[in-house]
């Protein structure tokens, strides 16, 4: 009688339960997609915009009382810290077709290639591999929806790939993401689990900091704390953050307690996807781009359990987060 080969079974129902979440996400998101289409590409055109003319970043009326977060969508509000304003200057001196393309081709382009990168070196090496990663990496309902609105959840899942793949970089993707996005900052554990260099990151952080007081002046910080403090989440989405679940305090204490197991567990490959999770844990609001981020962070895992269970030829390159932590 022939020998059940545990491993493959488990492969194959792992693989049907993710194919069967995969087609739902895909369906519904290509679903809204029409109605979300620019709408958080608009939101980043007017910060520009704003910056340009020297008008306030945040309405009146986030900073006065609670506002649901997609009210700040289609340019009627900001909800970034104020250095993310700076970057979006260059989308609003551009036509808006030629930076909503813009904006998405870069998302597109990164998010492939490093989903493709990770799997390459973590062992599904070749040609069809990097193509078929690639691919998943956009065809899903979380890229869908970040892709149609232009949302800047591709672009912080593609960073924090590149921690992985760069370790060496990592202190410096985590701050200047955290400037932008306040989550990517959590990256910075990870940069200390691997002893990348962290000081001159955190001196450019300090440095660009002061450079937004000095632009926007401290008005505008203060303003952002109290977005921050207002913003709630809108609907009830089926896959929720801990913070909406049991409250922003519960929220924050799990992605601490996250980022302590990231210091201290022995496997990378564990480690990097608790530090996903540890992103999206005190968000307020869990809509689908957001669950790029684990995506992203599970695929070293993914991409190695594939590889050993299919026997795929493993890459003549060792994966970079443990040759890094190696060569240290």
């Amino acid at each position: 009688m022939r020998r059940i080969r545990w491993r493959r079974v488990a492969l194959a129902a792992l693989l049907a339960l993710a194919a069967v979440w995969w087609l739902v996400e895909l369906a519904g998101n290509l679903y809204h997609a029409p109605g979300n289409l620019a709408n958080d590409f608009w939101t980043y055109r007017q910060a520009g915009l704003n910056v340009l003319a020297g008008s306030p970043l945040y309405p009146a009326d986030e900073i006065s009382h609670p506002f649901i977060l997609p009210s700040a969508t289609w340019g009627h509000g900001f909800v970034y810290p104020p250095f993310a304003a700076v970057l979006c200057v260059p989308l609003a001196l551009v036509p808006p077709a030629v930076g909503y393309l813009a904006f998405v081709g870069l998302t597109a382009i990164t998010l492939a290639g490093v989903a493709a990168a990770i799997a390459r070196h973590e062992g599904l090496a070749g040609p069809r591999w990097a193509v078929l990663v690639g691919a998943l990496a956009l065809i899903n309902g979380p890229a869908v929806g970040a892709l149609a609105s232009a949302n800047l959840n591709g672009l912080v899942a593609a960073a924090l790939g590149l921690l992985w793949l760069t370790p060496r970089w990592s202190g410096w993707v985590s701050v200047v993401g955290g400037l932008v996005k306040l989550f990517p900052g959590a990256g910075v554990v990870w940069a200390w689990r691997m002893r990348a260099p962290l000081a001159r990151p955190i001196a450019l952080g300090v440095a660009l900091f002061v450079a937004s007081l000095l632009l926007f002046g401290p008005r505008a910080w203060l303003d952002f704390v109290a977005v921050l403090n207002n913003a709630r989440p809108s609907s009830p989405y089926y896959i929720q953050s801990v913070a909406r679940v049991f409250g922003p305090l519960i929220g924050y204490a799990s992605a601490a307690a996250l980022l302590g197991l990231v210091l201290v567990v022995p496997d990378g490959a564990i480690a990097f996807a608790l530090l996903s999770l540890a992103m999206v844990a005190p968000a307020p609001d869990i809509v689908p781009h957001y669950m790029l981020i684990p995506m992203i962070g599970v695929l070293p895992l993914v991409s190695r359990f594939i590889a050993h269970a299919t026997g795929a030829t493993a890459s003549a390159v060792r994966p970079r987060a443990a040759q890094w932590s190696q060569d240290r």
